[in-house]
């Protein structure tokens, strides 16, 4: 009925497709295969992540460890932080002194411009003065004039 020859090429065949099959992967398996393989780079690269991490940590750790023993134990660096210290102390104490200088200055500079802008000077000028700027007030209000004028360094 059948050759031999037809046989052996069906069996020449179906050995063919047998090896096809297991050399191409199907679609599950490449789904498979792809997501194995992104959580495994995942893994890799969280654990390059995590030992970086772990040594920069361990770097600073092993730094204040090492500014710690030096600062108890070596007299010179001890000196040089006092050095330091008592330095960066002066120069804050200068600079505190220049900033109450100049305020100083500015204070001064504000009154002797009021001194120039007449204000009074004695106990009965100031009275004078009070008692014209009273009068000034208690006329506005008798006029209705509810809106008062301030001059720009009033209303700073």
């Amino acid at each position: 009925m059948f050759s031999d020859a037809s046989l052996n090429e069906e069996h020449h065949h179906r050995e063919l497709h047998r090896h096809l099959y297991l050399l191409i992967p199907s679609a599950h398996q490449l789904r498979t295969t792809t997501t194995t393989q992104r959580s495994m780079s995942f893994f890799r690269s969280s654990r390059i992540l995590y030992a970086s991490i772990g040594t920069i940590i361990t770097g600073g750790l092993g730094y204040a460890i090492y500014f710690d023993y030096k600062r108890r134990h070596d007299p010179g660096f001890r000196k040089a932080l006092k050095f330091e210290s008592r330095r960066q102390l002066r120069l804050a104490k200068t600079e505190q002194e220049a900033e109450g200088k100049k305020s100083r200055l500015q204070i001064r500079a504000l009154v002797d411009a009021a001194n120039e802008e007449g204000y009074p000077r004695d106990a009965e000028e100031k009275e004078a003065y009070f008692m014209q700027e009273v009068g000034q007030g208690e006329q506005m209000c008798q006029d209705g004039m509810l809106h008062v004028e301030r001059t720009p360094d009033e209303a700073a």
